[in-house]
C-alpha cells in the first residue's frame, strides 16, 4: 500500500520519477522485513519485466539515487547482498509477518551500522580533501592577486614595454616577484620602456626583462670589485 505522505515526502522530492518508481517496485519484492537480494539484473527483471529500452546501468543509476538519499541500504553477508528499506514500518504494515526470507535482526542491523559508519568515515574524508582543495584554491588565488600589481604596473606605466609580443604570464609574475627585488624589476622595466629600438629588437617582456638584469647586476657587481682598495685585489690575486 502506498501512503498519500508518499508523494509529499521532502527526502522523495529529491529523486527523479524513474527512482520514485523504482522504490515502490522494489517493496513488493522485500520479505516482510524490507530486505531484498541486490541485483540490477533481478530488479530489472522483476520491476521491468516489458521494458526492453530500461538497462542494468539506468537501474543502477536510480538505485544509488535511493541510497545517497538514505532510503535503501546497501549490505552485505556470505557474499551475497542485499538492500534494506529504511523505515519499512513506515511504508508497508505487515499484519503477520512470514518467517525471515534473508537475515536475521541481528546480523541486519550489525551490517547496517558498520555501513553507517563507513559512510560517515568516508564523508569525513571526502570533507578533508574539500577543505584541502579550499585551501589550495585560497594560495593559487593569493598568487595571483601578489603577481596583478605587477602586470597592472606595467599596464599603467610603460608604452612600449606592454606592447611587447609576449607579454607577462601569471607564473612569470611569480618568478620574477621571487627571484628579484620590486624596485629593481620596476626600475629595468622603465630603462627598457626608455630603449627606442626595443620593439624592433626584443619580444617577450620576461626574456628580455630578466636579460637586462643579468646585465645590470654583472655592472654593479664589476662596480664593486673595481671600488675594492688595491690590497684586497692583490691578496685575492694571491
Amino acid at each position: 500500500m502506498i501512503k498519500p505522505e508518499f508523494w509529499q515526502s521532502k527526502t522523495l522530492r529529491k529523486c527523479s520519477l524513474e527512482s520514485r518508481l523504482l522504490f515502490i517496485g522494489i517493496w513488493n519484492f522485500c520479505d516482510d522485513y524490507g530486505v531484498c537480494l541486490n541485483s540490477n539484473r533481478k530488479i530489472l527483471g522483476e520491476i521491468f519485466p516489458f521494458d526492453e529500452e530500461i538497462t542494468e546501468k539506468q537501474v543502477e543509476k536510480w538505485k544509488n539515487e535511493l541510497i545517497d538519499n538514505d532510503l535503501l541500504i546497501p549490505i552485505e553477508h556470505d557474499g551475497t547482498k542485499y538492500l534494506v528499506v529504511k523505515s519499512w514500518k513506515e511504508h508497508q504494515i505487515v499484519d503477520n509477518p512470514s518467517k525471515r526470507r534473508y537475515l536475521d535482526d541481528n546480523t541486519i542491523e550489525t551490517l547496517v551500522r558498520d555501513y553507517r559508519e563507513s559512510r560517515e568515515s568516508l564523508a569525513r574524508v571526502s570533507l578533508s580533501k574539500e577543505k584541502e582543495k579550499e585551501k589550495e584554491k585560497e594560495k593559487e588565488k593569493e598568487k595571483e592577486q601578489a603577481t596583478q600589481p605587477l602586470a597592472l604596473w606595467i599596464k599603467d606605466n610603460t608604452i612600449q614595454v606592454r606592447k611587447l609580443e609576449k607579454q607577462l604570464t601569471d607564473e612569470e609574475c611569480t618568478r620574477l616577484i621571487n627571484d628579484f627585488p620590486e624596485s629593481l624589476i620596476k626600475k629595468i622595466l622603465t630603462d627598457m620602456d626608455n630603449y627606442k629600438p626595443l620593439l624592433k629588437k626584443y619580444k617577450s617582456v620576461n626574456l628580455t626583462l630578466r636579460k637586462w638584469i643579468s646585465i645590470a647586476q654583472a655592472k654593479t657587481e664589476t662596480a664593486r670589485e673595481s671600488k675594492k682598495p688595491v690590497y684586497w685585489n692583490r691578496a685575492k690575486n694571491e
